[in-house]
């Protein structure tokens, strides 16, 4: 009862975080740029992703959001092994448990950010043709 409480609390507030990028008003923000646009344009840099309206740029942030999702998975299921790994009293049962959900997270982890890596190589090499 109470993990599930702290389950949910942490995707609502995982929400909210997420969305609120689109919920606040930014068009103030948006409109005066303070002349950085001028300077990445002389500095020759490529526009940033929140600015990018084609395809790339938009499944790339999208993939972006999706990655933060899975960290804060990651980050869910780290706490849970410790809570179970706290919870044992030392029955090594719940310890080997709590150690399989880390060593799984763990893994889980480098999949993720090795697939990141490699989507990332392929948008920025699609993205500068």
């Amino acid at each position: 009862m109470f993990l599930k409480k702290i389950i949910n609390s942490l995707v609502f507030l995982s929400l909210v975080f997420t969305f609120s990028n689109f919920i606040l008003p930014q068009q103030a923000l948006a409109d005066s740029d303070y002349g950085l646009t001028v300077t990445a344009q002389n500095a020759k840099l490529p526009k940033s992703i929140a600015k990018q309206t084609n395809l790339v740029g938009v499944v790339g942030a999208v993939i972006k959001i999706l990655l933060s999702f899975v960290g804060m998975f990651f980050l869910g299921l780290m706490l849970y092994a410790g809570i179970v790994w706290m919870k044992s009293m030392g029955a090594s049962d719940d310890v080997e448990r709590a150690k399989e959900i880390i060593q799984s997270a763990i893994i889980g982890l480098i999949i993720v950010s090795a697939a990141y890596a490699i989507t990332n190589f392929v948008f920025t090499s699609l993205n500068a043709k």
